[in-house]
């Protein structure tokens, strides 16, 4: 059976001139009379089209095939109605409402259509191959299994197979139009290296611009960022540290402004001491130097936090004695001490002067 096919009718030095060759074999005569007056507009289109799909076939899937199928069906209905004798404006029809139809089924039956797409399109190209190599009869074996396995492989992994074929036939598509236009006494190897760097291409962009779609959509999927800020009425300005963004300080919590301030005091009260002063300070505070009392009070004094997990109601860690608790009476102000430089007053128990820095008792 093989054996009746005219290979030599198909043979050429491109793969243009292979798949005019094809085209005059399965379409009839008055077809390919139009097609011949309009075979550079064709080399155009044909070109951006491939670029496109070598870029953008992933994400074109459903159009692309449409488009494939549309056309496939397209010729076929109008080469039926010319073998038919039906006349040209009844073959146009047909070719027409077959083209539609063909469009509409590769784009809502898309993995359907994909797989015909693939089987065609891969087995065309392969032909095409095998008859520059000269291979005939084997070519044409070898090529349709090809598309076989293609298709296959499409369907069962289409998200990696499709775009590894949009991408080589995009390609090859492409760079066979750009040597007949610009280049045609160029050898067809030349037009298969400069298709495979296309598809190198296109693969890199299509694989690129679907990583960073699929983490668009996890950002998506894992809606927008906590917000940071407290539920107290606090707002971002607030928490900036500052009233400026709405002209009030009703963005800061009650007592947060005091609090502040009283800890810059603080800060610039320590500014005079040295770092080990200010080190044995805390260290004697941290070691229970005071009362219990003296504690609860110079906590409260900095700001205790009701919110924090394992304060009670009144921002104090829970289980620390109420103030004066030792001294037998609730709420009796810590003892002081006094520098006998400065006469700043601070804890029973404190080393140093916050203030000026000189060793107390």
């Amino acid at each position: 059976m093989l054996t009746d096919i005219p290979f030599d009718e198909f043979a050429g030095d491109s793969f243009w001139e292979v798949t005019g060759a094809l085209f005059r074999a399965l379409l009839p005569e008055t077809l390919m009379e139009g097609v011949t007056k309009i075979s550079v507009l064709l080399l155009v289109l044909v070109f951006a089209a491939g670029i496109i799909q070598c870029l953008f076939g992933f994400r074109l899937r459903k159009i692309w095939t449409a488009a494939v199928c549309a056309m496939i069906c397209g010729l076929t209905g109008a080469a039926v109605a010319v073998y038919l004798e039906l006349g040209a404006g009844a073959a146009a029809g047909i070719g027409a409402g077959a083209a539609v139809l063909g469009g509409l089924f590769g784009y809502f039956v898309w993995f359907a259509g994909l797989f015909l797409r693939v089987l065609l399109t891969v087995s065309f190209g392969g032909f095409a191959v095998g008859m520059l190599l000269e291979l005939d009869a084997l070519g044409l074996i070898i090529a349709l299994a090809a598309g076989l396995i293609a298709a296959i492989l499409t369907v069962t992994f289409w998200k990696v197979m499709l775009i590894v074929y949009t991408a080589v036939i995009g390609g090859l598509a492409a760079s066979s139009c750009f040597f007949e236009l610009l280049l045609p006494k160029a050898d067809w190897y030349q037009q298969l290296i400069a298709g495979g760097v296309l598809a190198a291409a296109g693969m890199a962009v299509q694989i690129a611009a679907e990583r960073h779609r699929a983490a668009k959509c996890r950002a998506e999927e894992n809606g927008p960022a906590e917000n940071i800020f407290p539920e107290d009425g606090m707002t971002e300005a607030g928490f900036a540290g500052t009233g400026e963004a709405n002209g009030t300080q009703e963005a800061f919590p009650a007592g947060a402004t005091e609090t502040a301030a009283a800890a810059e005091q603080s800060a610039s009260d320590q500014g005079g001491m040295s770092s080990e002063n200010r080190f044995e300070n805390d260290f004697h505070s941290l070691e229970g130097g005071g009362t219990f009392g003296e504690q609860h009070a110079q906590f409260a004094a900095h700001g205790g936090d009701a919110s924090v997990p394992g304060n009670d109601a009144d921002g104090m860690p829970a289980g620390l004695p109420a103030n004066g608790a030792e001294n037998g009476a609730a709420g009796a102000e810590p003892q002081k001490c006094f520098c006998t430089a400065c006469g700043a007053g601070f804890p029973r128990g404190t080393k140093f002067c916050m203030k000026c820095g000189q060793k107390l008792g």
